[in-house]
């Protein structure tokens, strides 16, 4: 579990890095609602499936964010639209997790924290 959440806290460094260095490149990115690649979605479905408890969700709940981030076509179908498919529902579910931590005392400071780095992402664009 120690090397599963030093993955998780690398990705989430290095999804920030290239946001920060490529900074148009991710705003291309969101522009055309694309993904980086499929493999973010496995990763996120990988942690996603890690994350299965209030502590563990700490830890990987931000990783999961960001790969969402940059999974613009994702997060808006989940998201914004409210939808998806079976290939998807992992993802929404994990939406509704989220908002739903931000009231419950052991998840608020992990949601609020996956929130503000969803908005800062949005400041790219």
């Amino acid at each position: 579990t120690n090397v599963q959440v030093v993955y998780a806290k690398v990705i989430h460094q290095v999804i920030w890095n290239w946001i920060n260095r490529y900074p148009l490149e991710f705003q291309n990115l969101c522009k055309t609602k694309r993904k980086v690649h499929s493999k973010a979605e496995e990763l996120f479905d990988i942690f996603d499936g890690w994350a299965s408890n209030s502590t563990k969700k700490g830890h990987f709940w931000p990783t999961c964010t960001m790969l969402m981030v940059i999974c613009p076509d994702v997060m808006l179908e989940v998201v914004i639209k409210k939808s998806g498919g079976s290939k998807s529902s992992n993802k929404k579910k994990f939406f509704e997790a989220l908002e739903k931590g931000l009231t419950t005392s052991k998840l608020s400071e992990v949601a609020t924290v996956c929130y503000v780095d969803i908005c800062k992402a949005s400041t790219y664009n």
